[in-house]
């Protein structure tokens, strides 16, 4: 069994069995299932070499793309079926992929040497009587005279050659574009009659075939027609019937349905598929019927297979939306605890260290100030329990001096001066470091930072600040209190300084499914 499985028999039949599902799909406009199955088709059919059915995976995938405008993957696909059809050295693929790539080409506006590969073609497919690609070479080689090289009598002439091909082969679908096309050519060369005709006549086959897009084209074109010769009247009931298929159109995309293909797999293709399925059931044994079983199987699990995919695709999307989310926060995280880092250290550095220089400056002066100089006229000193006031009047009257400096009355006053503003940068210099890591978060935890936070606040007397704490003890989590206390200070900041505020409330709740914190005032908003 498992030697069956590999083999190329086996391996042929599961990919046409992907190829017939996905025209199963095609056919219903799912295009994108259609699609995956095309591609699964492909990988099968091309890791065995199974070229003469490759080429129709690559061939379907080419019109889907095309029709969902993605021209530059069309155009991956139509060399590719280029390519599979020249090694099967089958000449009806081989221009059948031609005008399939001209068409991919076409699209993009690469126009180099398509005028003469098209007429190329044609001659390759007159010569085997392949009637359906003679009409498809001749309706490229018409677009192309009509887009690229507005030369309208010439490209009236392709796609009438274009017509009576299908009129040889009988194809309808492919007909009624080419007609449409040919009615707007007349109407460019001011063929007024001609293309009323012609235009009416792909309406009429459009209305047959169903094909809304095709009739919505030439219904467009008739009421430019009408408007060009002065029958303003038939013209505005063209213009309203183009507005009613617009509107049906528009319809079908609010349904969430897919546009109909406006390009169905041609005669040849169908037949071929048809006889090589036809000439597999003759010559299958029970052991065939064994193996179909086994390929029913196959497809069943593959089915279940690929559901089971796309709901790991959607939980591997949500896992990674979610990864990425985690990854936001711990960088904001990394960021916040960075900062706090710094600002640990800077607070650190200014009452540890400038502090520290501030208050040996100041205890230096101090002891200066309260040691004055002895007066050397009458060698009297200053006695250790003199208050500094009576230093300053000693000073008044009998101007100390030591050695050969001397301290007037104006200069003991800028001293004296110096040592309060001293004081006062000092307790500056401490408020910075508090308000940058404060000692009570560090030491008794956010409660007590908070508390401390709204009686320095009180202590003030510009407003009322309260504060509770209900549940349970915040958990020792330095980055998280950290967090919590500095949203504390930033509100509470907002409402003193845009508010004008008399109270503010604050509220901290620790309950089983989180933390709760609430900052409310009594002021006029921001």
């Amino acid at each position: 069994m498992v030697k069956n499985e590999k083999s190329y028999d086996f391996q042929k039949q599961a990919g046409l069995l992907k190829l017939n599902y996905g025209l199963i799909f095609q056919n219903t406009d799912k295009l994108d299932s259609a699609t995956n199955y095309y591609i699964q088709s492909s990988i099968i059919l091309n890791k065995i070499g199974a070229n003469e059915q490759l080429f129709y995976p690559y061939l379907n995938l080419v019109v889907i793309y095309q029709f969902l405008k993605e021209h530059k993957k069309a155009l991956l696909y139509a060399k590719k079926s280029y390519e599979v059809a020249l090694r099967t050295k089958n000449e009806n693929k081989i221009v059948w992929a031609i005008n399939n790539l001209m068409s991919a080409q076409f699209e993009l506006k690469l126009y180099d040497s398509m005028a003469v590969s098209l007429k190329k073609n044609i001659v390759s497919a007159t010569e085997i009587s392949n009637y359906d690609q003679i009409g498809v070479s001749n309706n490229n080689l018409g677009q192309y005279y009509f887009t690229v090289e507005k030369n309208y009598p010439e490209s009236i002439k392709y796609f009438t050659n274009s017509i009576k091909a299908f009129d040889v082969s009988g194809e309808k679908f492919y007909k009624s574009g080419v007609i449409q096309n040919l009615g707007e050519a007349y109407l460019k060369n001011n063929d007024l009659k001609n293309a009323e005709i012609f235009l009416k006549k792909a309406i009429a086959l459009a209305k047959e075939l169903k094909t809304d897009n095709m009739q919505l084209q030439a219904t467009n074109n008739l009421a430019i027609l009408y408007e060009k010769s002065g029958q303003t009247q038939k013209a505005l009931n063209y213009l309203k019937e183009s507005n009613i298929l617009k509107d049906s159109i528009d319809a079908k995309f609010n349904r969430g349905k897919v546009l109909e293909i406006e390009t169905k797999f041609e005669t040849e293709k169908k037949e071929t598929q048809i006889k090589l399925q036809a000439g597999q059931l003759k010559q299958k044994t029970t052991n065939n019927l064994l193996l179909i079983g086994g390929i029913s199987a196959l497809a069943l699990l593959s089915l279940l297979g690929f559901l089971n995919y796309r709901n790991r695709q959607k939980i591997d999307a949500q896992k990674i939306k979610e990864l990425e989310q985690e990854k936001q926060l711990t960088a904001v995280s990394s960021i916040m605890q960075g900062q706090e880092e710094e600002r640990s250290r800077m607070a650190r550095d200014l009452h540890d260290g400038l502090g520290g220089i501030l208050s040996g400056i100041k205890l230096n002066l101090s002891a200066m100030k309260s040691t004055w100089f002895q007066d050397e006229s009458n060698n009297k000193t200053i006695e250790e329990n003199e208050t500094m006031a009576d230093s300053m009047a000693h000073l008044k009257i009998n101007n100390t001096m030591k050695g050969n400096q001397i301290l007037q009355e104006a200069d003991a006053n800028i001293f004296s001066r110096s040592i309060d503003q001293l004081d006062t940068a000092i307790k500056e210099m401490r408020r910075v470091a508090h308000n940058m890591m404060p000692e009570a978060l560090l030491k008794f935890g956010l409660s007590e930072a908070i508390q401390d936070f709204c009686d320095g606040i009180n202590q003030a007397g510009h407003l009322k600040m309260k504060y509770s704490h209900f549940g349970s003890p915040i958990p020792n989590d330095q980055s998280l209190q950290v967090i919590l206390y500095r949203i504390v200070q930033e509100l509470s900041n907002n409402a003193i300084k845009y508010a004008q505020a008399h109270t503010i409330f604050i509220q901290l709740t620790k309950h089983e499914t989180g933390i709760s914190l609430t900052v409310e005032d009594d002021g006029k908003g921001f």
